[in-house]
């Protein structure tokens, strides 16, 4: 039931103040991005993925905060900022982000990402 997910859940999200290795946080992200609503309470945990030097954790912290809509916009100043991420995958998780906090007061900011150099980044500013 939910609450053996949430146990489940508390150990995998303890990896990501652990110290861990790139690819154990950005699965961790992405363990809590496949949990749904009884994920909702580790949006700040996740949220401090955003600051992480390793593109792939800031993307999959972006995907995650996403899949929880209305608590992972707890993060949403600093998403907002990713949108200029030098990584296009990060930028892609931002715009992902936002559309999904439904957050209409970026407006101008993801719509500049129409004109991205990659259409993946592209796509994601049409949500």
């Amino acid at each position: 039931g939910e609450a053996e997910l949430v146990g489940c859940l508390d150990a995998v999200v303890g990896v990501l103040h652990a110290g861990s290795p790139p690819e154990v946080k950005a699965a961790a992200c992405m363990a809590v991005r496949s949990a749904g609503p009884a994920a909702d309470v580790y949006a700040s945990d996740v949220a401090t993925m955003l600051n992480d030097p390793d593109d792939e954790v800031r993307h999959c912290a972006c995907l995650a905060l996403a899949s929880l809509g209305d608590a992972g916009a707890v993060a949403l100043p600093r998403v907002r900022q990713l949108l200029s991420d030098a990584a296009p995958a990060v930028r892609y998780g931002a715009c992902a982000a936002l559309g999904a906090f439904g957050s209409g007061e970026c407006g101008d900011e993801v719509a500049r990402l129409l004109s991205d150099p990659l259409p993946e980044v592209q796509g994601a500013a049409c949500w």
